[in-house]
C-alpha cells in the first residue's frame, strides 16, 4: 500500500516538473525573442586602396556607423547600414578629406547574439581639397585649394560576431572608380577593409 502511495506520489511529482520544465523553456523562448536587437551604433576604421592603371594609393580612415533593420524574415533581414568618417590618402599627405556611404543589405543573425553575415549594393560619397600655389604676380606664390568630390555605386558584406549588447564586425567593399578626377585619376575602383566595433539596442 504504502509502494503505492509513493509510486503515485513520484508520478505526480514527475508531471509537475516536467510541466514546469516546459514552462521555463517557453519562457527562454519568449525572453530570447524579446531579446533581438534591430539597432547598432559603433565606430570603425578601414583602409582603402584605389585601383589605377599605374599606381596604387592607400587611403586611411575612421568614423562611426549605424545600422537599422527594416525588414525581419525569419532568420533573414533587411537592413540600412551607414557610415560617416574622415580619410587621408598616404601618398599625399596634404590630401584628405571626408566620406559617407549608405547600404541596403541582405543577411542572417543581424538581431540575435551569435554569428551573423550581410550583402548589398550601396552608394558612396567622397570629397577632399586639393591643395595648390598660385603666382600673385609679384614672383611669390599663395596657396589655395580646390574642393573636389565623387559619387558613385558600391558593392559591400561584412562577416561578424554579436554579444548581448556588443558586436564586431570585418567589412569589405568594392567601390567604382570611373568618377575619380585628379589628382585621383585613371582609377579603375577601390577595394576597402575596415573593422567595427558597435553598441547593440
Amino acid at each position: 500500500m504504502n509502494f503505492q502511495k509513493l509510486a503515485i506520489a513520484g508520478t505526480v511529482l514527475l508531471g509537475i516538473s516536467t510541466s514546469a520544465s516546459a514552462d521555463v523553456t517557453i519562457y527562454g523562448q519568449q525572453t530570447e525573442k524579446q531579446e533581438k536587437r534591430e539597432y547598432s551604433l559603433g565606430v570603425y576604421g578601414y583602409g582603402q586602396s584605389l585601383l589605377g592603371d599605374d599606381s596604387l594609393d592607400n587611403i586611411v580612415g575612421y568614423g562611426v556607423t549605424g545600422t537599422a533593420t527594416i525588414m525581419p524574415l525569419g532568420n533573414a533581414d533587411f537592413l540600412v547600414k551607414g557610415s560617416y568618417g574622415l580619410f587621408d590618402v598616404r601618398s599625399n599627405d596634404a590630401l584628405e578629406g571626408t566620406a559617407y556611404d549608405i547600404a541596403l543589405l541582405w543577411g542572417s543573425g543581424l538581431r540575435d547574439a551569435g554569428m551573423f553575415w550581410y550583402v548589398g549594393p550601396g552608394y558612396f560619397n567622397e570629397s577632399w581639397d586639393t591643395p595648390y600655389l598660385v603666382d600673385d604676380g609679384s614672383g611669390s606664390y599663395i596657396q589655395k585649394t580646390e574642393s573636389q568630390s565623387v559619387s558613385s555605386w558600391l558593392v559591400t558584406g561584412g562577416l561578424g560576431y554579436n554579444w548581448k549588447y556588443l558586436g564586431a564586425e570585418v567589412r569589405l567593399s568594392y567601390k567604382n572608380g570611373s568618377e575619380y578626377q585628379p589628382p585621383l585619376n585613371n582609377i579603375d575602383g577601390s577595394i576597402s577593409v575596415g573593422v567595427a566595433i558597435s553598441y547593440r539596442f
